[in-house]
């Protein structure tokens, strides 16, 4: 751990008007220096069952496509509205190539079951297309949107169905399921 800790910069982002997720990693165009990074939603707990961290799952994805890669997991269909939704081609057993992005769809008009997971890794290509990014729903800069747009102007995005378990602390249920 201690190892680990000496390579990684861990650097707080305060957001001083709260127009979303979106807006919120604007804040970070300068500390990331026009390099990719990482998001990890603090809302969400996640533990690994193969052995090897969420995070490190999408680092594998990343290095091999040196694009976007969001954690992707597995949910009921008839849950699908709770969620952002990927659907695209799988190009192995855990990865897609994502090609569409759908907030909180209904069930029937969903492009999958994929919901996208609260961990992400983000090429700078995100900052330009959320600067384009008018505000969606909720009046705030969803980061959905400015990732289609991202695909839009030929980036590509890739998910991972992640190896593990995720806990939404923001659901009191889930909360005390983490705890």
């Amino acid at each position: 751990v201690i190892e680990t800790a000496k390579k990684v910069r861990i650097t707080p982002v305060y957001q001083e008007e709260l127009n979303g997720l979106g807006g919120a990693i604007r804040c970070a165009e300068e500390f990331s220096a026009g390099e990719p990074f990482a998001i990890l939603n603090g809302d969400t707990v996640m533990s690994s069952s193969n052995g090897i961290p969420v995070l490190g799952q999408l680092l594998e994805v990343f290095e091999q496509t040196n694009s976007t890669v969001m954690a992707l997991e597995k949910v009921p269909q008839e849950l699908v509205n709770r969620y952002g939704i990927a659907g695209g081609t799988m190009i192995s057993q855990d990865v897609l190539k994502v090609e569409e992005l759908v907030e909180k769809p209904e069930p029937a008009e969903a492009p999958g079951n994929l919901a996208v997971a609260a961990r992400y890794i983000y090429t700078a290509d995100i900052f330009d297309a959320l600067r384009d990014t008018k505000p969606g729903k909720g009046n705030e800069i969803q980061l959905p949107d400015a990732t289609r747009l991202m695909m839009e102007r030929g980036k590509e995005v890739y998910g991972r169905v992640f190896a593990g378990k995720r806990h939404d602390i923001g659901d009191k249920l889930s909360f005390l399921k983490a705890t």
